[in-house]
């Protein structure tokens, strides 16, 4: 995906590795998985430059903050499809 739309008309890229509008939600469940797959990768001496970002980025749903509004845009069911907005009610 190249460009979001978010609710409030703004269109912003995420093209940019590291993108400093996404973002992994990690669910409290999945931390001492996650935990331990890192360790794993640790022990085993895997390539860690590629395998902990990878655990980081798959551990939850993707989301980025609108630049403009601060809404936040969930994709809990994939990129490729619809997110769900919030925005602060404060």
């Amino acid at each position: 995906m190249a460009n979001i739309r978010c609710r409030c008309g703004n269109v912003f890229s995420d093209g940019r590795t590291p993108s400093p509008h996404e973002m992994t939600i990690v669910p409290d469940v999945r931390i001492e998985g996650l935990s331990n797959a890192i360790l794993d990768a640790i022990k085993r001496e895997g390539d860690l430059e590629a395998e902990i970002p990878f655990l980081l980025a798959t551990a939850g749903p993707t989301a980025y903050k609108c630049p403009r509004c601060g809404r936040l845009l969930v994709f809990e069911d994939g990129i490729d499809k619809p997110y769900k907005s919030y925005l602060a009610e404060t």
